[in-house]
């Protein structure tokens, strides 16, 4: 009988533990990096409490600018027109297609860098690593840098 209260207790406390880190923690669990630049592949744990709005709010970013008509899909988003215009090109001419698989992410205030891995459409290259910096606003996000590298 007591062994037996002294697991429960074990496993009780052990659960209260790991429950507590998963709500305390930010949107990752476990990031440990694996290759030399922030983006590449990782062992990422993603915790499953996150908020998701900013990656939804990417996610419809990625669907506009890997649409047929980039320029004109992303004409109201907040960026210099070279960084739309670079988007747009890239796109054009090395497409890439969704859904794009969200390995990492950092949390910083309003701010959420979004690292992506998204597959090229004709080319065995890879995959493309999609970075976006996402801001929180009063009515929903705003982009503040897309960056890709091929």
């Amino acid at each position: 009988m007591r062994i037996r209260r002294a697991s429960l207790l074990a496993a009780s406390t052990i659960l209260a533990a790991a429950t507590t880190w998963i709500l305390l923690s930010g949107p990752m669990l476990v990031d440990i990096h694996t290759g030399v630049f922030e983006g590449e592949p990782s062992l990422s744990v993603l915790n499953p409490t996150r908020n998701r709005a900013p990656e939804r709010f990417a996610e419809t970013l990625f669907a506009q600018i890997h649409s047929d008509g980039c320029l004109t899909t992303v004409a109201w988003v907040n960026l210099p027109t070279e960084q739309k215009t670079s988007a747009c090109s890239k796109q054009q001419r090395l497409p890439i297609v969704g859904p794009c698989r969200l390995v990492n992410r950092k949390d910083s205030g309003p701010s959420s860098w979004l690292w992506y891995q998204c597959g090229y459409v004709v080319t065995k290259k890879g995959f493309a690593r999609v970075g976006v910096d996402v801001e929180r606003t009063g009515y929903g996000y705003s982009l503040n840098v897309y960056r890709r590298i091929d």
